[in-house]
């Protein structure tokens, strides 16, 4: 399947209403006096890891997410504080870690 690019225009023989015309079939030419530009929140649906369901909109599935005592976080390290963050260990994991595969292995 082809990946087609529409775009809504008023249309001209119906005022107040609006047609979706394919951009491959507009003839080249001036811009349109107004246009619009509709960018969708995801380019595919998300699935929801609550319940399954699946959103189109960014909004809706944030709603969602907070509807059912969650959040949304990302990996955006930005955000978490630095005495939080994972890189700023200052070698006691790693001794954490070394003690734990001793205990494992004997």
């Amino acid at each position: 399947m082809t990946k087609q690019t529409l775009i809504l225009r008023p249309d001209p023989d119906k005022p107040g209403e609006f047609i979706w015309l394919d951009i491959s079939e507009i003839r080249a030419g001036p811009p349109p006096k107004r246009a619009f530009n509709i960018i969708s929140d995801f380019s595919e649906p998300v699935q929801s890891t609550i319940s399954g369901e699946r959103f189109s909109s960014r909004a809706g599935y944030l709603r969602h997410v907070k509807d059912n005592g969650c959040e949304v976080v990302g990996n955006d390290f930005n955000n978490i504080p630095q005495e939080n963050h994972p890189r700023s260990d200052d070698g006691g994991l790693r001794d954490d870690i070394a003690q734990s595969i001793g205990e494992l292995e004997s």
